[in-house]
């Protein structure tokens, strides 16, 4: 009897040691996760974004310059997207004489609370929008704290995607990307503006123009992320207020109620589409002037639907503190 006893306890061990370790490794699995570290006055991620830098190398990164670190870092599906949170701490060897001095980034709603804890360099920074999720962006701190949710400089990145890749988000966050829908949703649950910034080759005039809007919203993932956008101000027409109350569609959703096919398919990108657009903003990046119709990064009252322009900036910023 005490020997079956004590074997069924070791075997309760084993199986509690396997679950522990299969645990503990799915803990580590993620490498999304951002560590902030001071060097005199310059602040740095170790993290910019998932192809910048493994974990591993993170750490051999600060074990090379003297430090330790304990971090633990899980991960959770939201939705169609993988999440991803760090807990823990970071501390320094600190030698004598030594600058190296750990400072603490709290992460904050957006861009904004971030500008006015004193951020003032443009770069990538960490935010949480809402839910808990975790998440990078490109922060324009110089114009007062705006948060980017798209970029478009060069056709690096493929922007004809699906509806999960638009849901998440998609690209690299010190060059061409989409910060995802269900992170733009979070963003604007509280009342926000947006401004659209976009510059043209230098072959038409103007060459630079935006467009602000005093309200910009998007609902949930129930709604297909429905737009709402009014108080238009800007230098080379209003092409987004056409497309306000309808549904987001991509090349595999086709959310759009007017148009009796798929405008994504039709015309080559992933937006608001109504019957079909006067912009489109996520189309093909196609350097200019095309023969194609309506399929480039166009910007119908300023440039037409022949004309794919250089390139454009989506950013958002809360109107209340």
């Amino acid at each position: 009897m005490l020997f079956r006893m004590l074997n069924r306890m070791n075997g309760c061990r084993i199986i509690c040691y396997f679950l522990f370790h299969l645990f503990t490794n799915l803990l580590i699995y993620a490498q999304n996760e951002t560590i902030i570290y001071n060097h005199g006055l310059e602040t740095k991620s170790c993290l910019t974004s998932i192809s910048d830098m493994s974990y591993t190398e993170c750490l051999n990164h600060f074990r090379n310059n003297k430090t330790h670190i304990n971090v633990m870092v899980y991960r959770r599906r939201f939705r169609l997207c993988d999440t991803y949170f760090v807990t823990g701490t970071i501390s320094y060897k600190q030698e004598p004489g030594s600058m190296l001095a750990y400072r603490p980034v709290t992460e904050q709603k957006d861009c904004l609370a971030l500008f006015e804890q004193g951020f003032k360099e443009d770069g990538i920074y960490t935010i949480k929008p809402g839910c808990g999720l975790s998440i990078q962006t490109w922060c324009d701190m110089t114009n007062g704290g705006w948060t980017v949710i798209q970029c478009r400089l060069d056709g690096s990145e493929n922007f004809y995607r699906t509806w999960a890749d638009y849901v998440c988000g998609f690209g690299n966050r010190s060059g061409e990307y989409w910060l995802g829908l269900e992170n733009i949703y979070w963003l604007t649950t509280i009342d926000s503006s947006l401004r659209i910034e976009m510059e043209a080759f230098e072959d038409v005039s103007p060459t630079h123009a935006y467009a602000q809007y005093d309200t910009f919203r998007v609902d949930d993932e129930d709604s297909n992320f429905r737009l709402h956008v009014k108080g238009f101000s800007g230098n080379c027409g209003d092409s987004l207020s056409y497309h306000d109350g309808n549904m987001f569609t991509t090349k595999d959703r086709d959310n759009d109620e007017v148009w009796y096919g798929n405008c994504a398919q039709s015309h080559e990108g992933a937006w608001w589409y109504n019957a079909c657009h006067l912009s489109n903003l996520n189309g093909l990046y196609l350097s200019g002037k095309h023969a194609t119709y309506a399929d480039g990064i166009n910007w119908i009252t300023c440039w037409g639907y022949n004309y794919s322009i250089r390139s454009v900036v989506m950013k958002v910023k809360r109107n209340f503190p």
